[in-house]
């Protein structure tokens, strides 16, 4: 007499289906020039903030300039024998 045993195993969720593939297994096809698109699409949106936040800054740079400007020739008239006073004039 042969005896067939029959095992349940115990799952969580609907039983995945024996020709089903999971989406980290699944593959996709895609050319060169459809790949090369892709990825300078994405460089194009992840830098974009970055060109704005660039373009803030030089604007902010300009006008601190145009404010700092007008004080240079007070601050060389008043500190004419301090070379100390020149460089830090001189590096702004």
């Amino acid at each position: 007499m042969n005896e067939v045993a029959i095992a349940r195993i115990n799952t969580f969720g609907p039983s995945p289906k024996a020709d089903s593939v999971p989406p980290s297994e699944q593959t996709i096809s895609l050319s060169y020039g459809q790949l090369q698109e892709l990825i300078k699409e994405a460089v194009e949106q992840a830098i974009e903030p970055l060109h704005e936040e660039i373009a803030q800054d030089r604007q902010e740079i300009e006008a601190l300039r145009s404010t700092v400007a007008p004080l240079r020739p007070h601050y060389i008239r008043r500190s004419a024998g301090s070379a100390w006073i020149l460089l830090m004039i001189g590096s702004v």
